[in-house]
């Protein structure tokens, strides 16, 4: 499945499964847009970054990995109790990311080159992994909600 990121200073904008994510750090937002109903919900973009972590439960593993040229911190989730589950993330730390991404988080800049789900029995659920990274100009207008959509209320 193919996930597509853009970004440009605070903002930054997912294309995933025909829906569309933004996140204006500049604004404080966050929008969800769906092209084919042509209506977009809107949130606060809001991160707890009065613990290092913002309260999120990542944490160094103490390794790291190259993805796609770029070298990584390997971070991932204390397994919660009632469901044994847990996270392993790994992010770029030769590409900053204000605003975006865990870098609140975590006490890291970077991007998020990697993410893994295991389920309580160690079996992997779900990996989403960076395969490329382009540098190109992109228009502001690939962060604002189109013209003539409707705001929905449900999230």
């Amino acid at each position: 499945e193919h996930v597509s990121y853009q970004m440009k200073g605070l903002r930054a904008r997912m294309d995933h499964g025909g829906r569309v994510r933004i996140w204006d750090g500049v604004a404080k937002r966050t929008y969800g847009i769906d092209p084919a109903s042509k209506t977009y919900t809107e949130r606060p973009y809001e991160v707890d970054t009065s613990t290092p972590d913002g309260g999120s439960g990542w944490a160094r593993a103490g390794r790291t990995d190259v993805i796609a040229g770029h070298p990584c911190v390997v971070l991932e989730t204390t397994p919660k109790p009632a469901s044994k589950a847990r996270e392993e993330a790994c992010l770029a730390t030769d590409i900053e990311v204000p605003g975006f991404g865990a870098s609140p988080l975590t006490g890291l800049s970077g991007l998020r080159m990697r993410l893994v789900v295991v389920d309580a029995s160690g079996v992997e659920e779900s990996r989403t992994e960076v395969t490329r990274i382009e540098a190109r100009s992109v228009a502001e207008s690939v962060f604002e909600v189109p013209a003539g959509y409707a705001k929905s209320g449900k999230p």
